[in-house]
């Protein structure tokens, strides 16, 4: 029972995002967006992107050609991600620990074979 009290309730991820996702990372996902170019960009990772709120600022900035590939090690985090996207699959949500992977082959959806112009995470 302990283990369960950090997670907000059963309903955890929505909550998190709405009670602290709207305070604490808000204004730092419309900040960072404001600072990556909309221009000459063709692919984006963002690691730990958590509940999206930087995932959607910077969708709704970058044309819809650039490939966006959103990973956080919680899937339920990433459901609440997709929601707020509309399921649109503009974005490509991938669950994945970043900090336990260290090759390509390990992640292989989150790391193909080519670069990300860009790499975020707040």
């Amino acid at each position: 029972m302990a283990n369960e009290l950090y997670k907000f309730g059963s309903n955890w991820a929505s909550n998190y995002d709405n009670y602290l996702g709207r305070f604490l990372f808000e204004p730092f996902g419309k900040e960072m967006a404001t600072r990556v170019p909309s221009t000459n960009v063709n692919s984006v990772l963002e690691i730990a992107s958590g509940t999206g709120r930087l995932t959607r600022h910077l969708r709704d900035q970058l044309p819809s050609s650039v490939k966006f590939v959103a990973s956080d090690l919680s899937a339920e985090m990433l459901e609440v991600a997709k929601s707020k996207l509309n399921n649109s699959g503009v974005v490509e949500v991938v669950v994945a620990d970043v900090l336990i992977t260290n090759s390509r082959a390990q992640m292989p959806s989150i790391l193909p074979d080519f670069e990300y112009d860009i790499f975020t995470q707040i």
